[in-house]
């Protein structure tokens, strides 16, 4: 299923299982984060309290007791059964060694581009009769080797595929706002950006081609591209623009989620925030802290939460009112799915507003390598801006990216997967 966030994808698969599993049956969930196993098995309690479930990755280590996994993943029983493993739980041998696959088992894999990883692709020799994968982008960007992989596993998409588009019409999502907000590269960050867009050009030229002529991507390549994105993700003048925009729009009561890219950034984003009397929430895999709490609190009563990527995949925060993007993955999937994290319905809630830091060149005539950057920057707002309710934005960008040479639709499906593993 290609269905966009907050379309219920979760509880159709639910109800698919649910049919499954009635006669007895066994189902196996796979989920790339630990994050979304905590989330899959509330939803599972909720929607199937006859189910026994057992857990499996992410601390939770029962399965591995001699048969207990075969049990749960065998031929006909008296009880219905699911089991909720992380794909690189999945993927190890002592688990496919364990597991009793065949006609009888249900296979679903949510956020099922991450399977597609050379490592975590070893979870899709699992044999199952149904198959069921979910996604809102199941495209893997930059890997067409990881892309056929999934959909030979899990066969085409099922018609008619759900936008967001699609979802916000249907009242499943709200409408938004987008507001862009331009920074720039210091000198010293330019020069970096410069440095490395040389070594990548060299890296490039070297490589083989592919039968229809074009140069591929070497892991090296692709490791310098992910080093010269940093330079933009973690670009200085970033904290200051958090605490320019919420000391000026933040109110209390509000849920502000704000993405960084480590916590580095993190931990200077709210030092920022301090100074202009605000109190942030951070949220990370390796806070010191009780993530469980620090959620909680901020659902229930709102404020600033400062996070890096851990919140992209299919976690459920309808409280979000607004969000600031200070980095962002170059991957269409990771921006997609963040702008989808803040749409999703509140009683209370009618409208969010996303406000992007967007990296543009002071000069692109005297900055011409800053080009490739630019256009990055331009294929996410754009993005966004074409289905916010402001539309003066789009038009805005638009006439930047033509005032610098810049086809603002050039570019619309490249990118780079990044998996959680």
């Amino acid at each position: 299923f290609e269905h966009a966030t907050g379309s219920g994808k979760t509880f159709t698969a639910l109800t698919a299982v649910k049919k499954h599993i009635s006669a007895g049956a066994s189902a196996l969930i796979l989920v790339p984060s630990q994050l979304l196993l905590e989330q899959w098995a509330t939803e599972i309690s909720e929607v199937l309290p006859d189910a026994v479930l057992l857990l499996a990755g992410a601390g939770n280590t029962k399965w591995r007791h001699p048969g207990r996994l075969a049990a749960m993943t065998g031929t006909l029983s008296d009880e219905p059964r699911v089991v909720l493993a992380t794909m690189q739980t999945a993927a190890t041998s002592g688990f496919l060694e364990s597991i009793e696959d065949g006609e009888h088992l249900m296979v679903v894999a949510d956020e099922v581009h991450q399977i597609g990883s050379t490592f975590n692709s070893r979870a899709m020799s699992i044999a199952s009769g149904a198959s069921l994968g979910l996604s809102a982008t199941p495209i893997r960007y930059g890997d067409p080797e990881g892309t056929a992989r999934v959909f030979e596993r899990f066969g085409p998409v099922v018609p008619p595929k759900i936008t967001l588009q699609d979802a916000i019409r249907s009242g499943r999502l709200v409408d938004y706002e987008y507001h862009p907000h331009p920074v720039h590269l210091s000198a010293e960050e330019a020069d970096d950006w410069k440095r490395i867009t040389y070594r990548i050009s060299l890296e490039v030229a070297k490589g083989r081609k592919d039968g229809s002529g074009q140069r591929l991507i070497s892991d090296f390549a692709k490791l310098l591209l992910i080093q010269r994105s940093r330079i933009a993700k973690k670009a200085l003048a970033k904290p200051g623009l958090a605490a320019a925009v919420l000391g000026k729009d933040y109110e209390d009561g509000q849920h502000w989620l704000v993405y960084c890219e480590d916590s580095e950034q993190l931990g200077e984003v709210m030092a920022s925030l301090r100074e202009v009397g605000i109190n942030p929430i951070e949220y990370h895999s390796a806070m010191a802290g009780d993530r469980s709490s620090a959620m909680d609190w901020f659902k229930r009563f709102g404020g600033v939460m400062v996070s890096i990527k851990c919140l992209d995949e299919g976690v459920d925060i309808p409280a979000v009112s607004h969000a600031l993007i200070l980095a962002s993955s170059q991957n269409p999937r990771q921006f997609i799915q963040r702008r989808g994290r803040v749409l999703r319905k509140a009683p209370w809630k009618n409208v969010a507003v996303i406000h992007d830091a967007i990296v543009v060149p002071l000069d692109l005539e005297h900055e011409p390598e800053q080009a490739s950057l630019l256009r990055a920057e331009f294929v996410r707002a754009m993005e966004f801006a074409d289905s916010a309710l402001n539309r003066a934005a789009g038009a805005q960008l638009r006439s930047i990216a033509t005032s610098l040479g810049i086809d603002p639709e050039e570019g619309r499906s490249d990118g780079l997967e990044e998996d959680n593993q």
